[in-house]
């Protein structure tokens, strides 16, 4: 499987992948996001309902799907300041009343876009490793999607949440390696 890494300069975003997709947004300062209000199914959040792309509709079921987390958690961040503000408007123009949105297309020009860069034979650079990262899968029919909530101190290890992993439709939230995950 090919390894990318994803400028999106005006959005400020950067994607990775060894197996993994990483997307960088611009952050602010502080050592780690504050809590998510989207650990259920039945989280009343409205980035968890009505302010989310990948809410229920009468076609499809996504609540508890990863990609629906994950724009949650992003647009929740955005609201409470910890996540600049264009960051909004690229995720809802890029994913709102769109098609073909699985987790495997996020790093697509019909979605996030952005310039390229091969890491197959090298981890995300150490300068690249921040709180704020869009995990992305390729290696599964749809792909998976989490969000990096933390970097460790010495930045070899970054804190995950997502949802919907290995079929389970639940919150996770678990420390990894950069090297890969198990």
């Amino acid at each position: 499987m090919k390894s990318l890494i994803k400028h999106l300069l005006k959005a400020r975003f950067i994607i990775w992948l060894p197996g993994l997709l990483i997307c960088i947004a611009h952050v602010n300062a502080g050592d780690t996001f504050s809590p998510t209000n989207i650990k259920s199914t039945v989280s009343t959040s409205r980035f968890a309902t009505t302010d989310n792309a990948f809410k229920n509709s009468a076609s499809q079921y996504l609540t508890g799907q990863c990609t629906w987390y994950v724009y949650g958690r992003v647009m929740e961040l955005v609201d409470k300041g910890d996540l600049d503000s264009s960051v909004y408007n690229k995720f809802r123009n890029a994913f709102w009343k769109r098609s073909g949105r699985d987790a495997q297309n996020w790093k697509n020009t019909n979605f996030l876009g952005g310039t390229w860069h091969c890491t197959n034979t090298q981890t995300l650079p150490m300068q690249y490793r921040r709180k704020g990262l869009v995990a992305v899968w390729t290696n599964s029919p749809h792909g998976h999607v989490g969000f990096v909530e933390e970097i460790s101190a010495d930045k070899k290890r970054y804190r995950l949440t997502d949802f919907n992993r290995r079929g389970k439709t639940q919150y996770r939230d678990k420390w990894y390696p950069f090297l890969g995950t198990r």
